[in-house]
């Protein structure tokens, strides 16, 4: 049995993250995923799933589309409830897994990992960089009023308009809905989207179809489509992934509050943690923060084989 086949399996029987997920992977990655797996005792107590890619004949390892972290999954489950024993774990682990991903020999590795990973000294003994990356996160879904309550005062008001001029929302709304309205609101910033229509078709069926995801619009009373949402979760967090918001409707500001908070609504009892997917965007931080939010920090991790691949990778991703 393959590492790959062993780790579908591994996947069904404990807490994997969702985006560390085999299910996620293959979403996202199709074919173009891989997993290095560290055993001890005959147990596999940690893993590191990742996407590659292969362009002339040279391995790059890169982070999927609409996937804000995976990286390294350790199970805790097999030391002692001790710091000391933990502390070890992360570096046998961290250290084999790192050497397992060198022995690939790719000529770019960039990979946000998971925000609960912390420990990247192992990595960095190996020669790896990495960048602190923030999130903003509402740790305690069990009672959305009072999240809505702690919102900053402009979040308050403009949840309180959207509810008094009729705004509302749809549930029904589809994936490809919300593709088409997300390809509109980009265009009003003289953007274009990032990944195509099959692609956002194949993860949001492969998240609903788990009961793991869900597309959400906000309209207005004349039913016209104002903003979008696509957020996915699992026991442990849910994750906005797609926001999208109509910047020319006098009540964007509005729609795209209730958006955040019917989110919040659908997800109590679902799971515990709602995630903003933090951006490093300073508009974007500025209104995550008011959402009665704390912010949290991840990391991304790289490494390059030469200067010539690094200079290469950041030209291209500018």
């Amino acid at each position: 049995m393959s590492e790959k086949d062993i780790y579908r399996s591994l996947c069904d029987e404990r807490p994997v993250p969702l985006f560390c997920q085999a299910w996620w992977m293959d979403a996202v990655c199709g074919e173009c995923w891989d997993v290095c797996l560290y055993e001890e005792k005959g147990r596999v107590v940690a893993a590191h799933p990742y996407h590659y890619r292969r362009r002339l004949g040279k391995l790059f390892i890169v982070q999927p589309q609409l996937t804000q972290y995976n990286g390294v999954w350790i199970d805790y489950a097999s030391v002692k409830d001790d710091y000391y024993e933990k502390l070890a774990l992360e570096k046998r682990a961290c250290d084999a897994l790192a050497g397992r991903i060198l022995a690939l020999h790719p000529v770019c590795f960039v990979q946000s990992f998971h925000k609960y990973f912390t420990n990247w000294l192992p990595y960095y003994w190996r020669g790896f960089t990495q960048t602190t990356r923030y999130s903003y996160v509402i740790d305690d879904l069990s009672d959305p009023e009072s999240i809505a309550a702690g919102f900053q005062r402009s979040k308050r008001r403009w949840l309180k308009k959207a509810i008094n001029k009729g705004l509302y929302a749809d549930f029904d709304l589809s994936g490809d809905e919300l593709f088409d309205f997300h390809v509109y609101a980009l265009s009003l910033q003289g953007r274009k989207i990032s990944h195509s229509r099959e692609f956002f078709r194949k993860v949001t069926d492969a998240a609903k179809a788990r009961g793991q995801g869900q597309v959400l619009g906000i309209r207005e009373p004349d039913g016209k489509l104002v903003a979008g949402i696509f957020f996915v979760w699992d026991g442990m967090s849910g994750y906005q992934l797609i926001d999208a918001i109509d910047r020319t409707s006098e009540l964007a500001s509005e729609a795209s509050t209730l958006a955040v908070w019917e989110c919040i609504k659908f997800l109590k009892g679902k799971t515990a943690v709602f995630d903003f997917e933090g951006s490093m965007d300073k508009d974007i931080e500025s209104s995550f923060c008011k959402y009665n939010t704390r912010q949290i920090q991840f990391m991304t991790i790289t490494r390059y084989s030469s200067p010539f691949w690094e200079i290469l990778m950041r030209l291209k991703n500018r």
